[in-house]
């Protein structure tokens, strides 16, 4: 399954009144905001502004059903020509879109495990997962839904649900624990993400980790294991749901790796079409971050001293556990309704995305966040044959081309992970996409893009699939 799409537009979801405004305010700010020095690989870049002519045939690139397919399209056939549009960076909803394309990628991925019971979910994930504060509340007595009765339907549906003898709410994961990375739930034969998998049939799985990966500061070995992760899930017909970390205390040096891993889980969610939670987001504007003393866990809603973790009131929601399970309640909400009950999906899709990647026809990049997992099925025709980044190179060096058109100056992030954990060189070229116009390359760094056309050049050497991802900074 891959996927070409920026889904970077949406709506916040239905948070209290208070949190939305809190939510708004930061989505303003941007998709992606990473602190700390710039790293070695950071350059500033100027372009003439022309942008490539692109004759004869153009390309459409399709998203159906989970296959991105690339359709010649005839420039002569009658329809105009089509112009991109400048580069416009959106904010990320607090939820991914869910559009009638993801709905069915979802059901695809379903029908591989018919056996899998549609009012069951698994926790996989580190200490805040295996937390009884996490979702366990929704079994007990003290549910205060405020504004959010319509999450009633869904709260009854999932703890009817039978996880090994109990709810999936408050079940005992095999598949988290205190101290965990994403490695941990990968150990063992089978590991232990599958052992809890055969054990209660879950058609979900909120695969949590990366709280405790980013000690590790290697975002290309999270990327390969997440999508190890992924793989045995979708295998059997799980749904993965992905989320962010929470962050950092503010003067912290591991918030900008926790943002950088964010990134990587955010990129895999949009490539692939998953759901996904961004808790970290909204945590910001919270007092304190949402965070308890050791500035690493969220903080609970208290109330004389007892928890009160499913209070969705105004001041419950100023606590990031309290935030962390509304977003996942809606999600689970959102995914019962559109694969379950067979409501329509509540977003639309995105436009489609243009080009094959070539020099002839870049991939177009118009929105940020973008992310791509590009398949050997999908061209990477580019040609960094002679590159004045690597004049030294006398092989020829085949790339995937993407294209971006700047109106005004723009700070972005762009990395390519393998699923093997390799960090591919990117090259950031000219408007005419030439390896001669090649202005640096380098791995998993920052740009500064002035004014103009500007094309990135994923470098292919053996035909790797890979994640892309192109994010503001």
């Amino acid at each position: 399954m891959s996927r070409g799409v920026c889904y970077a537009s949406g709506v916040l979801s239905r948070l209290p009144y208070a949190l939305m405004l809190v939510g708004l305010t930061m989505m303003l700010a941007g998709a992606l905001h990473c602190v700390g020095e710039r790293p070695a690989g950071e350059f500033t870049a100027r372009s003439a502004g022309s942008e490539t002519a692109v004759s004869g045939a153009s390309t459409r690139t399709r998203v159906d059903a989970g296959a991105t397919s690339t359709e010649a399209v005839d420039a002569d056939a009658g329809a105009p020509p089509h112009e991109q549009a400048p580069l416009r960076v959106e904010s990320w909803p607090a939820l991914s879109p869910l559009t009638p394309s993801v709905v069915a990628d979802l059901r695809a991925i379903a029908a591989r495990g018919e056996a899998q019971r549609d009012d069951v979910f698994a926790k996989l994930g580190g200490s805040s997962v295996v937390s009884h504060a996490f979702l366990h509340c929704f079994r007990g007595q003290n549910v205060v839904l405020g504004e959010h009765t319509e999450l009633q339907a869904t709260i009854d549906f999932f703890a009817h649900g039978r996880a090994g003898g109990t709810s999936p709410f408050t079940r005992e994961s095999l598949a988290t624990h205190e101290g965990w990375s994403i490695r941990h739930g990968l150990t063992g034969r089978p590991t232990r993400v599958e052992q809890e998998v055969r054990a209660i049939s879950p058609r979900y799985a909120f695969a949590l980790f990366g709280g405790n990966d980013v000690m590790a500061r290697r975002p290309r070995t999270f990327h390969r294991h997440l999508l190890r992760l992924i793989e045995k899930l979708e295998r059997r017909g799980v749904i993965p749901i992905l989320g962010s970390t929470m962050p950092r205390r503010a003067r912290s040096d591991m918030e900008e790796w926790a943002r950088r891993y964010d990134g990587v889980s955010r990129a895999v969610a949009i490539s692939r079409g998953l759901p996904y939670m961004d808790v970290h987001a909204l945590a910001l504007e919270l007092p304190g971050r949402g965070l308890a003393r050791d500035g690493v866990h969220p903080n609970v809603y208290l109330d004389h001293r007892r928890s009160r973790a499913c209070d969705f009131t105004e001041e419950g929601v100023r606590h990031g556990q309290n935030v962390r399970n509304l977003l996942a309640i809606q999600t689970l909400d959102r995914l019962r309704r559109a694969l379950t009950a067979g409501e329509p999906p509540p977003d639309a899709d995105p436009p489609e995305t243009q080009g094959d990647g070539s020099a002839l026809a870049p991939v177009e990049v118009e929105r940020l966040p973008f992310a791509e997992f590009r398949t050997r099925e999908m061209s990477a025709a580019g040609d960094l044959t002679g590159s004045a980044c690597t004049p030294e190179r006398s092989v020829a060096v085949p790339a995937r081309l993407y294209r971006v058109i700047i109106s005004e100056p723009l700070r972005v992030r762009a990395w390519a992970f393998t699923t093997d954990g390799e960090s591919l060189p990117i090259a950031l070229l000219g408007a005419d996409a030439s390896p001669a116009s090649c202005v640096s390359a380098h791995r998993d760094g920052l740009f500064e893009l002035a004014e103009g056309s500007w094309v990135f050049a994923v470098e292919a050497l053996g035909d790797p699939e890979f994640t892309f991802s192109l994010t503001a900074e």
